[in-house]
């Protein structure tokens, strides 16, 4: 089941602390509903009743969703540098509670091996996760898009753009948006591309996997595993 729990939450506007109730596990098989509001934006997000200024609160918790064969472990964005113990966890939860659960009865061969099992670190990382399964799109092929745009435009770097998602897969004009961030929070910059480069990449697959085999071996599926 999921699991919520009432937290004092103080308002970075006006300091004003109150209490809500914001997630501590998501358990998507049973509360379906909740996924929606991952890919609004709106998952812990309160509005201070003192200043009315919005405010998302990252916290920790894991992401299961039996049907769609997803098993995620959610990490504040803050929490980055420490990806290797994270995907080292959800891992192991993997593989003690879900590939050799006590029945053996709930997957076969077949189901452990579609299973995608991630450790994601923010909302943002965690949406797009949900955005580019639901399009039919593999992250591992996504993520080297994203390194092919850095390589193809190094002035990026420069400026300072560090963290890269996905914002939009729109099939029926056949885009994928990409939305790059600063950490200071300025104006972010969007790149589109046409989602034909991911079909290209599919088609490289084979080289790709055994040139990037932790992207395609591992939880952590991020460019970032190889800053």
């Amino acid at each position: 089941m999921s699991i919520w729990v009432y937290t004092n939450i103080e308002c970075t506007g006006c300091g004003h602390t109150f209490s809500d109730k914001t997630v501590d596990g998501l358990n998507l098989t049973r509360n379906p509903w909740i996924r929606q509001s991952i890919l609004d934006g709106t998952l812990n997000t309160y509005r201070c009743p003192a200043c009315d200024q919005v405010i998302m609160l990252e916290r920790p918790f894991t992401y299961t969703d039996l049907d769609r064969k997803q098993l995620m472990l959610v990490r504040p964005r803050r929490h980055q540098p420490a990806w290797r113990n994270a995907e080292r966890d959800i891992e192991d939860l993997f593989h003690i509670y879900v590939a050799n659960e006590p029945s053996r009865t709930l997957f076969d061969a077949q189901d452990l091996a579609a299973f995608k099992v991630r450790v994601v670190f923010g909302y943002a990382a965690l949406r797009e996760k949900l955005l580019l399964w639901d399009n039919g799109l593999d992250d591992a092929l996504v993520e080297l898009v994203k390194m092919t745009l850095l390589r193809d435009r190094p002035e990026l770097v420069a400026r300072n753009f560090q963290h890269i998602v996905v914002d939009t897969v729109d099939r029926e004009d056949h885009l994928l948006r990409l939305i790059l961030v600063r950490p200071d929070g300025t104006e972010p910059l969007l790149v589109d591309y046409d989602l034909d480069i991911v079909d290209e990449l599919e088609s490289r697959r084979y080289d790709l996997e055994a040139s990037y085999p932790e992207l395609f071996e591992h939880a952590f599926v991020d460019l970032r595993r190889y800053a």
